[in-house]
């Protein structure tokens, strides 16, 4: 008798369901780094010329790294 041989990949409802769910956490991050860039601003306009937080570029250059998120925050024209 020969066995029969297990499938290991998951059933393609199953793989587009676990897509779906992965694309909808992407989007909902996407939209709360917006939300956070634009607080940034918010609080970078408050503060005199010449007074900016030297840290804001260096994570500007640190997420600017992958290229996702470069394409994300050239989108929002901080690149």
């Amino acid at each position: 008798m020969a066995r029969r041989k297990s499938s290991a990949a998951a059933p393609p409802a199953a793989s587009e369901e676990n897509a779906s769910e992965c694309c909808a956490k992407c989007e909902s991050d996407i939209a709360a780094l917006r939300k956070e860039i634009a607080n940034l601003k918010k609080e970078l306009a408050k503060k005199p010329a010449g007074g900016a937080d030297p840290r804001v570029d260096k994570l500007i250059k640190a997420l600017s790294l992958k290229d996702l998120t470069r394409q994300l925050l050239e989108k929002v024209d901080l690149l």
